[in-house]
């Protein structure tokens, strides 16, 4: 990546502009792309912000690492919920 986008990337996530952050790497870098989702994801549920990591594993195609999350934390309609929708396509 190289330092201008790296840098945006870094404002965007510091003010949690995350879309901005997805629409510069899916425009520069694409083959970053899933990546990104995950590690957005990651950082996500760092900040308990549950809805928004599943909605990045999800769009990385990671239904199951959502889904993973959820039963960690003992969300079990959440995790429910999540795998019911997307076990059927696998």
């Amino acid at each position: 990546m190289n330092v201008v986008c790296s840098r945006h990337n870094e404002i965007y996530q510091k003010y949690f502009r995350y879309d901005d952050v997805l629409r510069l790497v899916e425009e520069h870098h694409p083959e970053h792309t899933n990546d990104t989702m995950i590690h957005l994801a990651e950082v996500l549920l760092g900040e308990e912000n549950y809805k928004g990591a599943e909605m990045q594993f999800i769009k990385a195609n990671h239904w199951d690492r959502a889904v993973e999350m959820y039963e960690g934390r003992k969300m079990w309609e959440d995790a429910v919920r999540v795998g019911s929708n997307y076990i059927y396509y696998y």
